[in-house]
């Protein structure tokens, strides 16, 4: 009788077994819309978050490259300023140094006719050569 009994016992672990697959069959299958639903949201969610960032990092990108063009832009002007100011500059000292070598050869040319200009009458008349009054001649 043990064999009955342990046939029956064996009957109804196995009918056990199969509502219990059964049970959790059915209760994966009704899981798995909301599995699915949740999963292609988070995977829309990550998307998204993934567009705004890539999104905001352009951005962030112009703002930088912009900001880097305008100092450049900047600089150069201020470049461009400080050369234009060094050349007037030197326009500057070489138009006065030409004045005053121009001023030096014409004392000099000044001088050497009043020295040799009055050496044939036994004098040499000497001008102080920052003084533009006109010499006095002696003849």
């Amino acid at each position: 009788m043990a064999s009955n009994n342990q046939s029956f016992q064996a009957g109804q672990a196995e009918g056990w077994t199969e509502e219990q697959t059964r049970n959790m069959t059915d209760g994966a299958r009704q899981k798995a819309p909301e599995v699915k639903d949740k999963t292609l949201e988070t995977a829309e969610a990550t998307k998204a978050k993934t567009h705004e960032m890539t999104e905001t990092a352009k951005h962030k990108t112009e703002e930088v490259a912009l900001a880097a063009r305008d100092k450049s832009g900047q600089t150069t002007d201020a470049t461009h300023q400080k050369v234009q100011e060094t050349k007037d500059q030197t326009a500057r000292i070489m138009q006065e140094t030409g004045e005053k070598v121009k001023n030096m050869a014409q004392e000099a040319a000044e001088t050497a006719k009043n020295m040799f200009g009055n050496a044939g009458s036994g004098e040499a008349e000497t001008k102080n050569p920052t003084d533009d009054s006109p010499a006095d001649d002696k003849h």
